[in-house]
């Protein structure tokens, strides 16, 4: 049973990401690429692409919280989202 839920999570979280990644670097993507190529091949190319793409974020991040505690994750995403927000601030 725990495993079932485990992959019901792994399934959401990948999903999830999929879904709301799609629309920014792949629109970007296809609208260069259907220039040179069909869009079916580009639409096609794109999907796999980020399939796999997720697929591997999907899998560490499963990992990396069975190694470092996601308190620890929490608090190293934080800091790292104020010095960019800092440093954003400090170039334009």
């Amino acid at each position: 049973m725990r495993m079932i839920k485990m992959i019901i999570e792994f399934l959401r979280a990948f999903s999830l990401i999929f879904f709301a990644e799609m629309g920014d670097k792949s629109q970007l993507l296809a609208m260069t690429f259907a220039t040179k190529y069909k869009i079916r091949n580009v639409l096609i190319g794109i999907t796999i692409g980020i399939f796999f793409n997720h697929l591997i974020a999907v899998v560490l991040g499963a990992y990396i919280i069975t190694v470092i505690p996601i308190e620890n994750i929490s608090i190293f995403a934080g800091i790292i989202f104020i010095l960019f927000g800092l440093f954003s601030l400090q170039v334009t």
